[in-house]
Parts: C-alpha cells; sequence; structure tokens
C-alpha cells in the first residue's frame, strides 16, 4: 500500500502504511478519509486562495458573517 503523500511525488512507504494499519486495525478518521479523497484535489486547485508573497489568508473569524 504505497499511498501519495503531502508533498506531490513522495510516496509513503510501505513500512509505515504497514504500521499505520498494524496499530490502527480499523483505520482512524484522517486514514477513512485519505483512502478515499487522495487524488481528487492537488495543491494547486487551491494555490489561487491564498496570496503568493506568503502572507496568511483572511483569518477564518475575519470571513464569518456577522
Amino acid at each position: 500500500m504505497t499511498r501519495r503523500g503531502a508533498v506531490p511525488g513522495v510516496e509513503v512507504p510501505e513500512l509505515t502504511a504497514r504500521v499505520a494499519r498494524a496499530g490502527n486495525p480499523a483505520g482512524t478518521t484522517a486514514m477513512w478519509v485519505r483512502d478515499r479523497l487522495d487524488g481528487l484535489w492537488d495543491d494547486e486547485d487551491f494555490a489561487g486562495w491564498y496570496p503568493r508573497d506568503g502572507r496568511p489568508g483572511i483569518s477564518p473569524a475575519q470571513s464569518w458573517p456577522r
């Protein structure tokens, strides 16, 4: 079970995947989400949401309607 990592082109090592499954036979929420949604979105899909100069985006508290 080799999965794509958070960094494009980086695979999760087989031993890491086996240890994760051995320690969590039923899986975790994060494992469930990754197994089902991995590859559905890429980092590039959200690049336009963030400034290019490294400034933080809008705080969720600032974007919440009042």
